[in-house]
């Protein structure tokens, strides 16, 4: 998976930063119980290809925590979360 590139806000590409990604989930499952973010991250990989968008990796882990929402209802905190962060960086940059 070191191989995919990620296509940046700004149009240039950088490796995945897997860190980066398990980092931004775990803020969102912070405080929350029966939650798990390496479950959202591992649904989420499956989503990941070369030249993915950050937007588009953003909106693949909001889907694998909504997929989890039946399972245990937690999981809404942890996509309404996710997605505020991403609201908060399109408005702010």
């Amino acid at each position: 998976m070191t191989d995919i590139k990620v296509k940046k806000r700004n149009g240039r590409l950088e490796e995945i930063n897997l860190d980066k990604i398990n980092k931004c989930v775990e803020r969102a499952c912070q405080d929350l119980s029966e939650v798990s973010a390496s479950e959202v991250v591992l649904d989420a990989s499956l989503q990941l290809y070369n030249k993915i968008t950050t937007a588009e990796i953003d909106t693949a882990l909001i889907m694998s925590a909504r997929s989890k929402i039946e399972k245990e209802p937690n999981y809404s905190y942890v996509a309404a979360r996710m997605l505020l962060n991403n609201l908060y960086k399109e408005a702010f940059g």
